[in-house]
């Protein structure tokens, strides 16, 4: 499975600029995984990614399981702080042992990064990616690569009270490069 991973990351994701283990556990959950960082793409973003999350076997919905690894896309100076919230995240998944819904606010424990207003990650599909990129059919398994985009307080509340439809509906309509941690709120 990890040969497949890495093929997906370099197709999608471009050179790899670095990789760490992040080993670790709270509450009875252990899990491993590699950070994976790669240099930034033409509008200066780089994704961090995690590999080897996908072996933990997690809930989707009522009767359905999902394979995930986790996806930011971030400015360069930023990739370190991004590594550290992919990393809570990812226990706080495999801790509950369900994989990040669709268009599912997952994290509000404050500002994401300083100097930013946004104070909350929410699960969607990675748009910048291509359309090939969400979904990796493996020999054995399917595995998922929600981003974890980065959303202000008020996305958040407007996403718990409308919906996340109404809020796509949104973004949609938007120019604004919602990879951007510096951007004004949309809500």
């Amino acid at each position: 499975m990890l040969d497949a991973l890495d093929e997906h990351f370099r197709k999608h994701l471009g050179r790899l600029a670095g990789a760490r283990r992040f080993s670790g556990g709270a509450e009875g959950v252990e899990v491993d995984f590699d950070l994976l960082s790669f240099e930034p793409g033409d509008a200066g973003f780089a994704p961090v990614v995690t590999r080897g999350l996908s072996a933990h076997l997690l809930a989707m919905g009522s009767a359905r399981t999902a394979r995930v690894e986790l996806l930011m896309l971030v400015p360069e100076a930023l990739s370190e702080l991004a590594e550290s919230r992919i990393c809570d995240i990812a226990l706080d998944v495999v801790r509950s042992h369900r994989a990040p819904g669709r268009s599912h606010v997952l994290d509000q424990r404050g500002q994401v990064f300083p100097d930013s207003a946004m104070n909350a990650l929410m699960s969607v599909a990675p748009v910048y990616q291509g359309s090939d990129f969400f979904i990796l059919d493996t020999a054995d398994e399917r595995i998922l690569f929600p981003w974890l985009m980065p959303i202000t307080g008020a996305e958040a509340e407007y996403v718990q009270r409308n919906g996340s439809d109404a809020f796509e509906t949104i973004l949609e309509a938007s120019t604004i490069d919602m990879r951007d941690p510096f951007r004004e709120s949309l809500c």
